[in-house]
């Protein structure tokens, strides 16, 4: 699949030891036998609630009967027409949803709520040296504020759960549905104009030019005040919230505390450590983050992570990537 990249954020510190490989977006479909078998379930919980217009009502996401889970990606729908979802994180921008601790929250990749579509989508994986988890937990929370009378379905698109080498575990999801005003019929969902895909211009593999490694430049220091968040940090300065935590040593972008001493990395991508010089590769049209990673015999987290691709399902054909030492 062939996508647009809309964001961009710079990871290099988690190169190497990020060794988890969710299967992200069209990388897998959840075979409804094989998740049946294996018992493991993602619901929404409770089921069925029923809130006044303007009021709100709090869905749990649970993952339920897990064995060796250390990576989840989940996207939720609902109808934005009836439902709003509520800023769990008003420091932030755009909207998202409240994290859980099942499995933890180390890194997460994706974390959007988009009230003008009806999608929720929410990707993380924990990072070593944690242990995978077992058993049923909390993966996240979300807060709906009820728009209009309607009963308003909340239904899975995706879920995929890896374990800490990178292979999906199978699963089933359940989802459940809000009646705002006493029920009736729904209002109308909003539908988007189709798309029409445009052909990719023929691309070729290059040679890559000789890399050499700069010194870092020297970093400033900040001491976090009241109200500040990470990210408003690395904005203000004008850097990259994952240079920032890296730099750091910050495992949750969510956890700093008022008095804390940052350092603060001049703005531009940091160098890469030392090392063998790692080799590209041009993507082709048709390809995949995960059939790049597997063709080369790498982590898919950790293709992303070295080319600062914070969303692995979003990479487009002439782009170059540097494939990591193996």
């Amino acid at each position: 699949m062939i996508q647009r990249r809309n964001i961009r954020h710079s990871l290099p510190a988690i190169v190497g030891i990020v060794l988890v490989a969710m299967m992200i977006g069209s990388f897998f479909a959840v075979g409804p036998a094989a998740a049946m078998q294996a018992g493991t379930v993602v619901r929404v919980q409770p089921g069925t609630q029923q809130i006044g217009i303007g009021q709100t009502a709090t869905v749990e996401i649970r993952i339920e009967n897990a064995s060796g889970l250390y990576a989840a990606d989940i996207e939720l729908r609902f109808n934005p027409a009836a439902l709003q979802v509520q800023d769990a994180d008003p420091g932030r921008d755009g909207v998202q949803i409240q994290p859980g601790n099942f499995p933890s929250p180390d890194f997460v990749a994706l974390n959007s709520a988009d009230n003008a579509t009806g999608v929720i989508r929410y990707a993380l994986t924990q990072l070593p040296p944690k242990a995978p988890v077992n058993g049923s937990g909390l993966l996240a929370t979300v807060v709906f504020r009820g728009q209009a009378a309607g009963t308003v379905d909340l239904t899975f698109s995706l879920v995929n759960l890896a374990n800490a080498q990178g292979q999906q575990l199978p699963a089933s999801s359940q989802g459940g549905n809000i009646i705002v005003g006493g029920g009736g019929p729904p209002p109308p969902t909003p539908t988007l104009p189709p798309m029409t895909p445009t052909p990719p211009p023929p691309v070729t593999l290059t040679p890559p030019p000789p890399m050499t490694v700069t010194p870092p430049p020297t970093p400033t220091r900040y001491v976090v005040q009241r109200g500040d968040t990470l990210y408003s940090i690395a904005r203000r300065f004008g850097v990259s919230i994952w240079q920032l935590a890296s730099l750091n040593n910050i495992p949750n972008l969510n956890l700093i505390y008022v008095g804390q001493v940052l350092i603060i990395p001049t703005p531009g991508p940091m160098p890469p450590g030392p090392g063998p010089a790692p080799s590209r590769y041009v993507v082709q049209y048709g390809d995949t983050l995960f059939s790049i990673a597997r063709r080369f015999g790498v982590n898919v987290w950790q293709l992303a992570a070295y080319n600062n691709i914070p969303n692995p399902n979003y990479i487009r054909a002439g782009q170059v990537l540097l494939i990591p030492p193996r």
